[in-house]
């Protein structure tokens, strides 16, 4: 597999107002490895997380997680917050959506899942200096669906910002 394989990114539409969020812990954008049971409680714009194209495919509550490591950049950067809901039991992800997966007992990565015919998955890093990651199916768990961002840009900046997918499946950032 190579190239830009179509991935599809998150997107999400801002609310001009602010909210606070409890962000249950820290995710690793690199190796798995263990949930990081960091909880806090930030204060992040408003968002309308069910405009995300991944919405339909996921369900219950959204649930904030920290990004750590770097294997994600530039789309998703060491200390930016994600909005996420766990998959919907028997509906098909598209490829390349970005998930959270459990690989072990407790160990869990952040990445864009490609799906094989044989159920098996690619787990691809964004940051190209990482090397994919092959998991067969029951090997690996989908935990959560990544509906959107706040990055770390946004938080240090106060800036608001509208990602939004393009057609070719790549993310834009155009400030408001």
């Amino acid at each position: 597999i190579g190239g830009d394989m179509g991935r599809a990114l998150p997107d999400w539409q801002p609310d001009f107002g602010e909210e606070n969020f409890l962000v249950v812990g820290k995710v690793s954008a690199g190796t798995p490895t263990y949930f990081l049971d960091d909880q806090q409680l930030v204060t992040m714009p408003k968002n309308e997380w069910e405009l995300s194209r991944y919405w339909a495919h996921t369900t219950g509550d959204v649930v904030y997680w920290e990004v750590y490591g770097d294997s994600m950049e530039p789309e998703f950067s060491d200390g930016d917050y994600l909005a996420t809901r766990v998959p919907m039991p028997g509906r098909r992800l598209p490829n390349n959506a970005p998930c959270i997966i459990s690989v072990g007992p407790y160990e869990s990565t952040l990445k864009l899942i490609h799906f094989q015919p044989n159920g098996d998955i690619v787990a691809r890093p964004v940051n190209t200096d990482h090397e994919l990651q092959f998991y067969k199916n029951g090997e690996y768990s989908i935990e959560f669906v990544v509906l959107g961002i706040i990055s770390s840009y946004q938080k240090s900046e106060k800036k608001q910002a509208r990602y939004r997918g393009s057609s070719d499946g790549n993310m834009i950032l155009r400030e408001d």
